[in-house]
Order: structure tokens, then C-alpha cells, then sequence
């Protein structure tokens, strides 16, 4: 079935707007691992750079999938929940060479879900209550 006109630059602008998102999203990663190589011991450096990629692979991925048309309205809530799984997973879970003797309770104590509001803030701006409120569950859910 051919799109209207109207379709095609519908289209045409959702994915402009989610290259721009994309690209954001990886300059604003890159910029923290280059914090991180500042403030944080090297003996971290590899699995937080892991972590970065991680996150900038959800971005790439949900970008080609929606370029491809591969899934359908899902796909965005796919990846908003995979990014929350994996901060929550970053944030409750000791990094590599962390003491052994620690409680995992230790990790909670840093206010660690305020992590969780900067990708509602982001979901806020997208104008769409839907992922808002499915990235608030998701957030509870995983937390």
C-alpha cells in the first residue's frame, strides 16, 4: 500500500528527529566515559566503557530498526526498557574490582535511583504521556 504524501513526510521527519536523538544521545555518552577517564579509577575504565557502548548500541539499534521499519509501535518501548534495565543493572550491581566483603545493600545507599529521573526527563520532553508513564514502570519495575 503507497503512503500519501503526508505519510512519507511524517516519516520522513520521525526519523530526522530520531538520527538527531541518536547522534545526542552518543555525543552526550562519549563526553561521560571522557569524565569517567578523569574521575574514576582505571581500573574500571574497561567495564564502564562496556556500559557506554551498551548504551549507545540501544540508540543505534532502535535508529535502524525504525530506518529498516522493523517493528512496529513497540519497538520504542523495547528499547525505554532496555535502557532502564541496564542503568538499574550499572547501578545496584558492584563494578569489577569492587571489595568482595561489601554488602550489595552498600550500593543502594548512594541515592542511585535519581539516575533513573534523567531518562524520564528525557521521556517528559518527547510530548507522548505513553512512554512517560511506561518508562515509570519500567523505572519501579526494575528498581
Amino acid at each position: 500500500m503507497a503512503l500519501s504524501r503526508v505519510e512519507l513526510a511524517e516519516r520522513s521527519e520521525g526519523l530526522r528527529r530520531l538520527y538527531r536523538i541518536t547522534i545526542a544521545r552518543t555525543v552526550a555518552l562519549a563526553a561521560s566515559y571522557g569524565l569517567i577517564l578523569i574521575v574514576a579509577p582505571s581500573d574500571v575504565w574497561l567495564y564502564l566503557f562496556a556500559v557506554i557502548v551498551g548504551f549507545i548500541v540501544i540508540g543505534w539499534l532502535q535508529f535502524w530498526m525504525a530506518k529498516k521499519e522493523i517493528g512496529g509501535w513497540w519497538r520504542t518501548y523495547v528499547a525505554i526498557m532496555l535502557d532502564f534495565a541496564m542503568l538499574t543493572f550499572v547501578l545496584i550491581y558492584p563494578p569489577p574490582g569492587s571489595p568482595e566483603d561489601l554488602n550489595p545493600a552498600f550500593f543502594l545507599k548512594f541515592d542511585s535511583f535519581d539516575f533513573l529521573y534523567i531518562i524520564l526527563g528525557a521521556l517528559a520532553i518527547s510530548l507522548r504521556p505513553g512512554l512517560l508513564i511506561w518508562g515509570g514502570i519500567c523505572a519501579v519495575t526494575f528498581w
